[in-house]
């Protein structure tokens, strides 16, 4: 049950991440103005930053010590 919660919350992150990036693209393109809603970008920074500082802690910690 918790593995099936883990595995959902993954899948909204990454659709979160990657689908951002894709509407973000387009979004310039097209001209949509809701992509640059500042609460949005920030959000998908922070989202980003995230998952880049719990994938590269371990990697950076190795390398100070």
């Amino acid at each position: 049950m918790i593995a099936d919660v883990v595995l959902v919350l993954h899948f909204l992150v990454v659709v979160f991440i990657v689908g951002g990036l894709v509407l973000t693209w387009a979004g310039f393109f097209l001209g949509w103005k809701w992509v640059g809603n500042p609460f949005f970008r920030y959000l998908h920074l922070a989202a980003i930053a995230f998952v880049l500082m719990w994938g590269a802690g371990p990697l950076l910690a190795a390398i100070g010590t």
